[in-house]
């Protein structure tokens, strides 16, 4: 009788697990789709369109919204170590 060889060996166990191929007419339950609901309002609109919209508003886009950042970063670290508002503009002859 011959031996069998290590990967014979190997193989045997994988190929008695192996299973048959499933039933195609087996019986199954029924698909249960449920319907949707209705939206009762019409949709918001959405965030990004208004983002985009505020980016059409810049001459060169976004390349321009980035610049204004850079500099409002600028603005708020040189800004740091104050302890006053910037908000309001004081009256005129006021400190």
């Amino acid at each position: 009788m011959r031996a069998l060889s290590p990967l014979t060996c190997l193989l045997v166990p994988v190929l008695s697990l192996a299973q048959p191929a499933a039933d195609p007419g087996a019986a199954t339950a029924p698909l249960n789709h449920p319907a949707l609901p209705l939206p009762a309002a019409p949709l918001a609109p959405q965030p990004w369109r208004e983002a985009n919209e505020a980016v059409a508003a810049f001459p060169r886009g976004h390349a321009d919204i980035v610049a204004w950042e850079a500099r409002q970063r600028a603005s708020a670290q040189a800004h740091e170590g104050h302890d006053h508002d910037h908000r309001t503009a004081p009256a005129k002859g006021q400190p």
